[in-house]
């Protein structure tokens, strides 16, 4: 537990464009978990690890 509070210590004193904020987390009946903010557009990871492989186009890079 303690490793896992050090680690949103330093995860929540990140601050730059590109990265998602890290609002808080939660620690509840063995489970614990990260909040981050909402981003409209979605996670990276569909475009990264879906199949068939999706291209983006400039513009939905800069969105």
């Amino acid at each position: 537990m303690r490793e896992f509070v050090t680690e949103i210590v330093s995860i929540g004193r990140l601050r730059h464009r590109n990265l998602v904020a890290l609002l808080g987390y939660c620690r509840r009946k063995g489970e614990l978990l990260l909040v981050y903010d909402c981003m409209p557009n979605g996670s990276l990871d569909k475009y990264l690890f879906n199949q068939p492989k999706v291209t983006l186009n400039w513009t939905q890079r800069f969105r």
